[in-house]
């Protein structure tokens, strides 16, 4: 049998990226993604780094925490760099019905076996309401 081979490039698509985003008093600040995923892959992507240096080629592509202006497009784009990420930006009506409406309060109860708590309506899926 021929030996396991891993990949050498890995796209990791998320609902969060690994970093966060807040804009506070003028500045742009960057900090650690709370949740368990974020949290999980950055610790495989360790040991991969410990483990396996070859398998440096990964990329995160995901929405950075919160609503990010003009102003600091700059300092994203450096924060993304630092992280190996695309932001994937999110208006205001996005964040509420897609991230906070169906992901948070639809998909995360039932992937988590919380089904009697998921919210169901069909607005937060981006479905229109029947006629």
């Amino acid at each position: 049998m021929p030996p396991l081979t891993l990949p050498r490039r890995l796209v990791i698509v998320a609902n969060r990226l690994p970093f966060s985003v807040t804009v506070a008093g003028g500045a742009l600040t960057v900090g650690e993604s709370p949740g368990g995923v974020a949290s999980g892959l950055k610790s495989y992507l360790g040991a991969l780094d410990r483990h396996r240096p070859s398998m440096q080629e990964y990329h995160w592509v995901g929405w950075p925490g919160g609503p990010v202006g003009e102003t600091f497009q700059d300092d994203l784009a450096a924060a993304a760099a630092r992280f190996h990420a695309t932001p994937v930006l999110l208006g205001e009506t996005e964040m509420e019905e897609f991230y906070q409406g169906f992901c948070n309060r639809t998909i995360w109860p039932l992937f988590h076996y919380f089904s009697t708590r998921a919210v169901r309506r069909r607005r937060l899926a981006g479905v229109p309401a029947r006629q």
